[in-house]
């Protein structure tokens, strides 16, 4: 494990005590739960714009048609 300090205003200190003590958790789990989180968010903003983009894609795509010819010497067939 790695070990992070942090430098946060004495308010927030507080705030994370109090979070991580109705949880029953430490306050060490309570960050690193929240990072944790972020890159779950990560990952969604991803996949959503993932999803988006293809459906863009189906909504903009035509289709070009197909060959008019069977096979290569018809293609070239003269």
């Amino acid at each position: 494990m790695t070990k992070l300090a942090l430098t946060i205003d004495d308010s927030a200190a507080e705030k994370a005590r109090l979070v991580a003590a109705r949880r029953k958790i430490t306050v060490d789990c309570l960050v690193q739960s929240l990072i944790e989180g972020l890159s779950v968010e990560d990952e969604e903003d991803s996949r959503r714009a993932c999803e988006a983009l293809e459906n863009s894609f189906r909504l903009v795509s035509k289709p070009l048609g197909g060959k008019p010819w069977k096979d290569r010497d018809e293609l070239y067939d003269r």
